[in-house]
């Protein structure tokens, strides 16, 4: 009678071996290709908000919304998001799926989710100019009207809308990846990698944003 031949435990933990290093190999790789399609859905968004900015400009003698704005008697706060939602209709794309979500509930206005949830913020030195009233303090330069796209000198080399780290703090140039070592308020969660979005429409990726593009004179700050 032949007998079962079964296998020995060298044999078992070479198997085991074999799965482990094909795992370090191939799970790294499948969790880039996953944050690769949330990038994709960030890109999306982005296009969207930034296309919805553009329109809403153009409706407002090409002024951008302020960054935010007190009205009816300054119970209600809106800000930028809620400017421009009437040209996007979906709140879901001021989310990145792969960044942290921040909420803010002060003063929200009725016809506004409560609270605000965002992951993305405005250049706020350049791309945006105007507090209105009750803004930050009176008589500065965030109470001025807001930037006319005609002010922007090399919209395609502008930042309008980018990833932030941040609770409703205004990203400043100064506070960016550009002069930051560990990138300011940008995150950067696709592969080390941020999705941008710039004032002529076009969206893309990239590691690291340079002075200018913070500037609407197309020169460093």
């Amino acid at each position: 009678m032949r007998r079962a031949h079964g296998f020995t435990l060298i044999e078992l933990l070479v198997v085991i071996a074999i799965i482990a290093i094909l795992a370090a190999i191939l799970f790294p790789v499948f969790a880039r290709a996953r944050e690769k399609a949330r990038q994709s859905t960030c890109t999306s968004n982005l296009k969207q908000i930034d296309l919805g900015l553009l329109m809403y400009a153009q409706d407002y003698d090409e002024r951008f919304p302020r960054l935010y704005s007190y009205e009816n008697s300054s119970t209600e706060l809106r800000w930028w998001e809620d400017k421009v939602q009437p040209y996007i209709n979906n709140w879901q794309v001021t989310l990145c799926p792969s960044s942290t979500v921040y909420t803010y509930t002060y003063r929200r206005p009725p016809e506004g989710p409560n609270p605000l949830q965002f992951t993305y913020d405005c250049n706020a030195m350049y791309g945006y100019t105007g507090a209105g009233t009750g803004g930050w303090g009176t008589g500065g330069p965030m109470n001025n009207a807001p930037i006319k796209m005609g002010e922007i000198r090399k919209p395609a080399e502008c930042i309008l809308v980018c990833e932030a780290r941040s609770t409703r703090e205004i990203t400043r140039a100064e506070r960016t990846d550009c002069w930051d070592s560990d990138n300011g308020y940008i995150r950067k969660d696709h592969n080390e990698m941020a999705v941008w979005a710039f004032c002529d429409g076009h969206v893309k990726s990239m590691r690291v944003s340079e002075p200018y593009m913070w500037s609407k004179s197309g020169t460093n700050p």
